[in-house]
């Protein structure tokens, strides 16, 4: 016997074996059927019940409903839903607070001058910001400098100020 008919005798085998394992299981029907998900169609398609409630939730939204005692609709985010979006703003406020750092500029004076004026546009991830700063020189050994960012979406801002000396 070749090598390809005796792989196919053993995956016959193997296959009548897998089917008749499961034969019996299928034609006993005095089980009753198990419902592992209900369907809840009271919302529109593709709303299914939390088990346990009368809660029917879309899992591909996560939109969640259910009926108050006065007949009134609920309908809220499911809690995963909910911190999802939190934590999407959170991560959009924080690429903000960047571009609003990266826009304070660093003015510099030059020599023989006693002050200076910067601005800076800056752009991360589709956050936009502008940034403006200034400095003083108070003689050859101390200046200072201050700078403002503000983000142009939520309008964050930002703020610095610097101290240096010189000897």
């Amino acid at each position: 016997m070749g090598l390809l008919r005796r792989r196919m005798l053993a995956l016959l085998l193997a296959l009548g074996g897998v089917l008749g394992a499961t034969a019996p299981a299928a034609a006993d029907s005095s089980l009753p059927p198990v419902e592992y998900l209900k369907v809840c169609d009271v919302y529109g398609a593709g709303f299914y019940y939390i088990p346990g409630t009368e809660i029917c939730t879309n899992p591909v939204n996560g939109d969640t409903r259910w009926q108050a005692e006065d007949d009134q609709t609920i309908r809220t985010w499911s809690p995963l839903v909910l911190q999802l979006m939190e934590q999407t703003e959170a991560a959009n406020r924080a690429i903000e607070a960047a571009a609003v750092a990266i826009a304070i500029p660093t003015p510099i004076i030059l020599s023989g001058d006693r002050f200076a004026l910067a601005g800076n546009w800056a752009q991360l991830a589709g956050y936009h910001a502008f940034g403006l700063a200034s400095a003083f020189s108070f003689g050859n050994a101390l200046s200072i400098n201050a700078g403002v960012g503000v983000g142009l979406q939520t309008f964050a801002l930002g703020t610095r100020f610097g101290l240096n000396l010189n000897w």
